[in-house]
């Protein structure tokens, strides 16, 4: 499915696969989820501003003593990602002196290799492709008059200098125009409205005592586990995020397993019961004490060394001999 439809160019290819990274590495959001799976999961579809991602996790590696060597890459990689970062920057700005001065933005492009991305009429906070719904790029958009440059745009790991090829301003649109868009909206939140009221019945049924698998099997439903989940996740399994859920479910008990409500995550509704609670005894803490230890260990050694090469800079100068 990835190489068929992902839209990452270098994932795309291994099939989807980025190998092992450690906490921290990825965007906000896809960082969340993906530590809180456990081998084999598969999540829903998460969002971030660099797309959509369906993600499964593999297998999972506890942290560990950091050695020598391992510390030298850390040193190596940063110094590149700086390094680039720094000659990438160095580029932008480059560019945009040239921009500015031929108001030319598709020659520049054509002369150095570069690709011009069109994001067609988008409104203020809207998603636009690739970007996503990014505020900084949004407002310097809509900042710009016809044929004005933007000022250098960091997202992520990406410059963006930005072109205004034309504005349309607010109208009120003919009905022609906005109808099918208005149809879809009104069937979406019908829908939206028909499944609550559905699931809201159900709940009914549960609380007056009609035992689930049989409300599941005449409504043709499966029920699914989720897992056991700690009150300090983020993310549930099967689920996704959902800081209601996460927070009531910790109220319910074996003689008391429903909520009073059903659940509302990205346009879905859930009905939840307990299944069961897992003690956090004494013997499940020491079992997952050492590899806390570990964990929180690695992180320091890793800060140590970052601060290490601070310190570093600070007190010399430094030249970087580096193929990129």
């Amino acid at each position: 499915m990835a190489k068929k439809h992902s839209r990452d160019t270098v994932s795309a290819a291994k099939g989807g696969d980025l190998g092992y990274f450690e906490e921290g590495q990825m965007v906000k959001g896809f960082d969340d989820v993906a530590f809180s799976l456990n081998p084999g999961d598969v999540s829903p579809v998460v969002r971030t501003p660099r797309g959509f991602h369906i993600i499964k996790v593999e297998d999972v590696q506890e942290g560990g003593p950091e050695p020598l060597e391992k510390a030298r890459r850390i040193i190596k990689e940063e110094l590149k990602a700086e390094k680039a970062e720094e000659r990438a920057r160095e580029e932008a700005s480059l560019a945009i002196g040239q921009i500015y001065r031929s108001g030319d933005m598709a020659g520049y492009a054509e002369e150095h290799g570069l690709k011009v991305h069109e994001t067609g009429f988008f409104s203020e906070g809207e998603p636009t492709g690739e970007f996503g719904a990014n505020k900084d790029f949004s407002d310097a958009a809509h900042l710009l008059k016809a044929g004005e440059i933007s000022p250098i745009i960091s997202l992520d790991e990406k410059h963006l200098i930005l072109q205004l090829a034309e504005r349309r301003e607010s109208y009120l649109p003919a009905l022609e125009e906005v109808e099918e868009k208005v149809e879809k909206a009104v069937r979406k939140e019908k829908a939206k409205k028909a499944a609550r009221e559905k699931a809201e019945r159900l709940l009914a049924e549960l609380v007056s005592g009609t035992p689930m698998d049989q409300v599941a099997k005449r409504e043709k439903l499966i029920p699914e586990e989720t897992g056991p989940f700690t009150r300090g996740s983020t993310y549930i399994s099967k689920i996704g995020p959902s800081e209601e859920l996460l927070k009531e479910a910790f109220s319910l008990t074996p003689e008391n397993p429903l909520p009073g409500k059903v659940y509302s995550v990205k346009d879905c509704y859930y009905l939840a019961k307990l299944k069961e609670k897992v003690g956090g005894g004494q013997e499940e803490f020491q079992s997952q004490k050492e590899k806390v230890q570990e964990r929180l260990l690695t992180q320091k050694r890793e800060e140590r060394v970052r601060l290490w090469i601070k310190g570093l800079k600070k007190k010399a100068e430094i030249k970087i001999l580096l193929t990129i």
